[in-house]
């Protein structure tokens, strides 16, 4: 692979293998050395971090159920037959950063509402409400301020 230029090489027909590696160009080592300009980093940690191949999803049974911390980055699915409200506290009493995002799943028959927890806001699109739309709809909220959230997906219109 001597003196073959990157553009010149043949592109992968599939998804590469987690032990593969792809080549990097070290823009610190400023020497040119033949050894210290090209580098490799292994697809497993070139998307560490980056790129979330899994969800973790957690069933939500009750017709209440208020977001807690632990709830970051997670799929609630809710299953219940009959309504269900999902109460978004204030992101500060949670200890939540701007950012953070929960997501959620209509799966039951009952549909979400989503309420404000005492000091929170919750901002939706100005053409959706704060009820999911219906069974199978998904929808996630994500901090916007220290008591703000915001509010999206398959939600109804007013």
């Amino acid at each position: 692979m001597a003196d073959t230029r990157i553009t010149g090489l043949t592109e992968l027909a599939e998804a590469p293998a987690d032990d593969d590696f792809f080549v990097i160009v070290d823009v610190s080592d400023t020497t040119m050395a033949g050894t210290g300009t090209n580098k490799g980093v292994s697809r497993t940690n070139a998307f560490n971090g980056f790129v979330r191949q899994t969800q973790t999803v957690e069933t939500v049974t009750g017709t209440t159920y208020s977001v807690v911390a632990a709830d970051v980055g997670k799929m609630k699915a809710t299953t219940n037959a009959s309504a269900v409200t999902v109460t978004l506290p204030t992101p500060t009493s949670l200890s939540l950063a701007v950012g953070d995002i929960v997501y959620f799943r209509n799966q039951g028959a009952g549909i979400i509402t989503f309420a404000a927890g005492a000091g929170a806001t919750i901002a939706d699109p100005s053409d959706l409400s704060l009820v999911m739309r219906a069974q199978g709809c998904h929808a996630f909220a994500q901090v916007t301020s220290t008591t703000n959230w915001a509010l999206d997906g398959g939600l109804v219109a007013p």
